[in-house]
C-alpha cells in the first residue's frame, strides 16, 4: 500500500513540476532585438544582442549569431576559459 502511495505523489509532483513556469525568457532589450530583426533592421537588432551578449545573456548571444550570419558580418574567435 505504501509503494503505491508513493508511485501516486511521484505522479502528482511530476504534473505540478510540468506545470511550473519557466523562467527562461528574453529580457526586454533581446526581446526588442528579436523584433528589429523580425523588421529587418538587422544592425539597429546587433547592437542590442551584442550588449546583452556581453552581459552573459545566451540567447542574445544565439540571435546575435543569427544576425551576423544575416548581414554577413564576420566571426570572431572567443578567448578562451
Amino acid at each position: 500500500m505504501h509503494a503505491i502511495a508513493l508511485n501516486i505523489l511521484k505522479k502528482i509532483l511530476f504534473i505540478i513540476f510540468l506545470m511550473a513556469p519557466v523562467g527562461a525568457s528574453a529580457n526586454d532589450d533581446t526581446a526588442s532585438g528579436i523584433v528589429k530583426y523580425n523588421e529587418g533592421a538587422f544592425h539597429e537588432a546587433r547592437s542590442l544582442f551584442l550588449t546583452q551578449s556581453k552581459k552573459g545573456d545566451a540567447y542574445a548571444t544565439f540571435w546575435l549569431s543569427v544576425t551576423q550570419w544575416e548581414t554577413g558580418s564576420d566571426f570572431r574567435r572567443a578567448t578562451p576559459f
